[in-house]
Protein backbone atom coordinates (compact mmCIF):
# COMPACT_ATOMS: atom_id res chain seq x y z
CA UNK A 1 0.00 0.00 0.00
CA UNK A 2 1.37 3.29 -0.95
CA UNK A 3 2.54 5.60 2.28
CA UNK A 4 3.78 9.01 2.53
CA UNK A 5 3.42 11.41 4.97
CA UNK A 6 -0.06 12.69 4.91
CA UNK A 7 -1.76 9.15 4.51
CA UNK A 8 -3.83 9.16 7.45
CA UNK A 9 -6.95 11.99 7.63
CA UNK A 10 -7.05 14.96 9.90
CA UNK A 11 -10.97 15.74 12.02
CA UNK A 12 -11.39 17.83 8.02
CA UNK A 13 -11.03 14.11 6.21
CA UNK A 14 -12.13 16.36 3.19
CA UNK A 15 -8.83 17.90 3.03
CA UNK A 16 -6.94 14.21 2.64
CA UNK A 17 -4.81 14.55 -0.01
CA UNK A 18 -2.89 11.42 0.44
CA UNK A 19 -1.73 8.47 -1.75
CA UNK A 20 -4.04 5.27 -0.74
CA UNK A 21 -5.69 3.82 -3.23
CA UNK A 22 -7.70 0.49 -1.63
CA UNK A 23 -10.92 0.72 0.05
CA UNK A 24 -10.99 -1.07 3.42
CA UNK A 25 -12.49 -4.16 1.42
CA UNK A 26 -8.99 -4.63 -0.30
CA UNK A 27 -10.58 -3.63 -3.12
CA UNK A 28 -8.43 -1.09 -5.37
CA UNK A 29 -10.09 2.10 -5.98
CA UNK A 30 -11.35 3.18 -9.32
CA UNK A 31 -9.65 6.23 -11.66
CA UNK A 32 -11.90 8.98 -10.50
CA UNK A 33 -11.74 10.03 -14.57
CA UNK A 34 -13.12 6.49 -15.32
CA UNK A 35 -15.64 6.93 -17.85
CA UNK A 36 -17.78 4.01 -15.58
CA UNK A 37 -18.37 7.25 -13.64
CA UNK A 38 -19.68 9.69 -15.74
CA UNK A 39 -23.27 8.50 -14.47
CA UNK A 40 -22.17 9.08 -11.07
CA UNK A 41 -22.42 13.18 -8.80
CA UNK A 42 -19.10 12.97 -8.34
CA UNK A 43 -16.07 12.08 -10.73
CA UNK A 44 -13.01 14.24 -12.62
CA UNK A 45 -15.49 15.70 -14.57
CA UNK A 46 -17.53 17.51 -12.17
CA UNK A 47 -17.21 21.51 -11.59
CA UNK A 48 -14.34 22.03 -8.78
CA UNK A 49 -13.26 18.71 -9.16
CA UNK A 50 -9.25 20.08 -8.79
CA UNK A 51 -10.00 21.69 -5.64
CA UNK A 52 -11.97 18.61 -3.99
CA UNK A 53 -8.89 16.91 -4.83
CA UNK A 54 -10.13 14.75 -7.54
CA UNK A 55 -8.48 14.12 -11.09
CA UNK A 56 -6.79 11.48 -13.29
CA UNK A 57 -5.69 9.03 -10.18
CA UNK A 58 -7.71 6.61 -7.94
CA UNK A 59 -6.54 8.29 -4.66
CA UNK A 60 -9.54 7.93 -2.19
CA UNK A 61 -10.99 11.24 -1.32
CA UNK A 62 -14.20 12.50 0.85
CA UNK A 63 -15.62 15.54 -1.47
CA UNK A 64 -18.42 15.31 0.42
CA UNK A 65 -17.30 15.93 4.03
CA UNK A 66 -18.39 12.04 4.60
CA UNK A 67 -17.11 10.60 8.03
CA UNK A 68 -13.08 9.36 6.43
CA UNK A 69 -12.07 9.43 2.60
CA UNK A 70 -13.65 6.76 0.46
CA UNK A 71 -13.32 5.98 -3.21
CA UNK A 72 -15.52 3.86 -6.01
CA UNK A 73 -14.81 0.45 -6.59
CA UNK A 74 -16.95 -2.21 -8.73
CA UNK A 75 -18.43 -5.12 -6.77
CA UNK A 76 -20.48 -7.86 -8.18
CA UNK A 77 -19.90 -6.06 -11.75
CA UNK A 78 -21.51 -3.15 -9.92
CA UNK A 79 -20.22 0.07 -9.35
CA UNK A 80 -20.35 1.14 -5.72
CA UNK A 81 -18.36 3.12 -3.61
CA UNK A 82 -16.41 2.28 0.27
CA UNK A 83 -15.00 3.95 3.04
CA UNK A 84 -11.08 3.57 2.39
CA UNK A 85 -8.24 1.70 4.07
CA UNK A 86 -6.41 4.99 5.80
CA UNK A 87 -6.25 5.95 9.59
CA UNK A 88 -6.81 8.76 11.61
CA UNK A 89 -3.89 10.58 12.24
CA UNK A 90 -2.92 10.32 15.81
CA UNK A 91 -3.89 13.74 17.65
CA UNK A 92 -7.33 13.80 15.99
CA UNK A 93 -8.78 12.66 19.08
CA UNK A 94 -11.37 10.02 20.76
CA UNK A 95 -14.20 12.05 18.96
CA UNK A 96 -13.39 9.61 15.72
CA UNK A 97 -14.14 6.41 17.33
CA UNK A 98 -17.79 6.60 17.14
CA UNK A 99 -19.65 8.36 14.02
CA UNK A 100 -23.55 7.83 13.26
CA UNK A 101 -23.21 6.64 9.61
CA UNK A 102 -26.89 6.96 7.91
CA UNK A 103 -26.53 6.12 4.01
CA UNK A 104 -24.23 6.70 1.30
CA UNK A 105 -21.32 9.05 0.56
CA UNK A 106 -23.83 11.93 -0.89
CA UNK A 107 -25.45 12.45 2.38
CA UNK A 108 -24.69 14.47 5.67
CA UNK A 109 -22.74 12.59 8.47
CA UNK A 110 -23.66 13.67 11.89
CA UNK A 111 -21.13 12.92 13.90
CA UNK A 112 -21.69 11.25 17.33
CA UNK A 113 -18.89 12.32 19.99
CA UNK A 114 -17.78 10.23 22.82
CA UNK A 115 -17.92 11.02 26.23
CA UNK A 116 -14.64 9.62 28.55
CA UNK A 117 -16.11 8.00 31.38
CA UNK A 118 -15.11 10.45 34.66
Amino acid sequence: LPTGLDDCYEKASSKYRGRVNQAANGKTCLHWNSHILLDYPINAFMEDAVSYGIGEHNFCRNPDEDEKPWCYIVKNHKVEWDFCDVSPCSGTGKELEVWQHVGGPEQQVTPCYLTPPV
